[in-house]
């Protein structure tokens, strides 16, 4: 029987989590003789790759399980995940979260009844610990990008964020539009949907939280002092090579701009400030270098700056200036209480 929902779980060292995932997805509401959950191995050093060999004999018509022998980071995995994918639909799921029975159900409806091209839904940041009940309505909210002004629109709303595992995709619009994570970095899924929200047209928010995102200290983006933190930069260089490319920062420059600072230069900032016991002076003067020599900096009187909060505009003076790192790190106690 034919496939219409893959769901792309990439896999590493998670020997604790991974059945909870899976039986969630086992528990969905949408058939699951039309569903495929693509398990993508990325050279776990710990059993998870024998929990998913056994997972595999207990689901045969459901799961295709690949096993990585170097690992490539979430991006690789996810990339390897759509190109064994066959549904019309592409979900991903990270897998230490789980989600809610009819979270499928609900949003390959949305797609059916919209036409969408993406839908996206709410979610719950979990610790596994306690009930939660739903604090949303279930309303849908669609939308349709007709025109340049609409996008620059939704490109500084930032209304669909940044994640992808509270989306659901169409896979001809991913392929069609060669949309696909960097390999081997963190941070993937920020220039994952830089990219597609120059493409969108139309898509749905379903305000209902159908996703359970489990709050663990011990995951990539919460861990302290690590050096894959500096592959925001990197990030943030391949999306303005992207834009670049696209004519995307000429024709939508200062909507692209806001956003490079608030997703980029802000991020960059909190990255520093808050996953470093000692500010990386060196990750600054990269940011600095970055930042001017692209000339990325947005036109503060601007339309589009008006989503700026205020408490970022002080950090929007500090771009055209060269801090020493006595000053950065005097600096410290102020931004944490910002950003905290």
């Amino acid at each position: 029987m034919k496939k219409e929902l893959s769901i792309i779980i990439p896999c590493y060292n998670v020997e604790k989590y991974i059945r909870r995932c899976i039986d969630s997805l086992a528990a969905q509401s949408y058939p699951i003789e039309l569903t495929e959950w693509i398990l993508v191995d990325d050279a776990s050093t710990d059993s998870t790759w024998q929990i998913i060999t056994d997972l595999g004999k207990t689901y045969p018509d459901t799961i295709i399980a690949i096993h990585c022998t170097q690992n490539g980071r979430q991006g690789q995995a996810r990339n390897i995940g759509l190109e064994h994918a066959s549904g019309t639909y592409i979900g991903y799921v990270d897998s230490d979260d789980w989600i809610e029975p009819d979270m499928y159900s609900i949003m390959v409806n949305e797609m059916i009844q919209s036409d969408s091209e993406l839908v996206s839904c709410r979610f719950y940041r979990d610790d596994g610990r306690h009930a939660l009940v739903h604090q949303l309505d279930g309303t849908i909210q669609r939308y349709k990008i007709t025109n340049d002004s609409e996008r620059n629109i939704l490109i500084v709303s930032n209304i669909l964020g940044y994640g992808v595992w509270d989306k659901l995709y169409r896979r001809d619009f991913l392929n069609n539009n060669n949309i696909s994570f960097p390999s081997g970095l963190a941070y993937e899924d920020i220039y994952f949907s830089s990219q597609y929200y120059l493409y969108v047209e139309h898509f749905s928010i379903v305000n209902y939280e159908l996703y359970h995102y489990f709050v663990n200290t011990n995951s990539t983006v919460l861990r302290n002092n690590a050096s894959y933190h500096y592959d925001i930069l990197e990030i943030i260089r391949r999306r303005i090579d992207f834009y670049v490319k696209q004519g995307a920062l000429h024709q939508f420059r200062n909507a692209l701009t806001v956003d490079l600072f608030l997703s980029g230069y802000v991020a960059v900032y909190k990255i520093m400030f808050l996953r470093f016991d000692t500010v990386p002076y060196d990750m600054y003067l990269q940011l600095q270098e970055l930042y001017r020599n692209n000339n990325i900096s947005p036109d503060i009187k601007c339309s589009e700056a008006q989503v700026i909060p205020d408490k970022y505009k002080y950090i929007y003076e500090l771009i055209p200036l060269s801090l020493s790192e006595t000053q950065l790190n005097d600096m410290a106690p102020a931004f944490r209480e910002i950003f905290s």
